[in-house]
């Protein structure tokens, strides 16, 4: 190779800016982009400003999401997908709707796998930001 390609010694796709990054992150659950965080040193923090957020809060405990939640830096989220049951997860259900509330996200999607979903009051929006249990 050349020694003046911008590309010598790095991917294709590690040389993409970061927006690009970010729209193709979109596209996969957040669990397979923080994946990617594992794959350099460039990539260990792009997944953190990705504009969609797809949560499956069935094969993570809540620790984890809220960890996840914790490390995400964008201060707007585009989409935020939650797929979850409401046994024993009100609380934590509560506080990662306000999440996407507060990062005013342009579309929330919720996907309640239990018939309790009937008994589910949404949070009333506060004027604070609430810190995750």
């Amino acid at each position: 190779m050349n020694g003046d390609d911008p590309t010598d010694g790095q991917d294709f796709i590690s040389s993409l800016p970061d927006a690009i990054l970010h729209l193709i992150l979109s596209s996969i659950p957040t669990k397979s982009a923080i994946r990617t965080s594992a794959l350099s040193k460039r990539w260990r923090h792009v997944w953190s400003e990705t504009p969609s957020l797809s949560i499956d809060s069935h094969r993570v405990v809540a620790r984890s999401i809220n960890k996840t939640l914790s490390a995400f830096s964008s201060p707007k989220v585009a989409t935020f997908h939650l797929r979850t049951s409401l046994a024993n997860r009100t609380q934590h259900v509560d506080a990662w709707i306000e999440f996407a509330v507060n990062r005013h996200a342009e579309k929330l999607s919720l996907e309640f796998r239990d018939t309790r979903v009937r008994d589910y009051d949404f949070p009333t929006p506060s004027p604070s930001t609430r810190t995750l249990p």
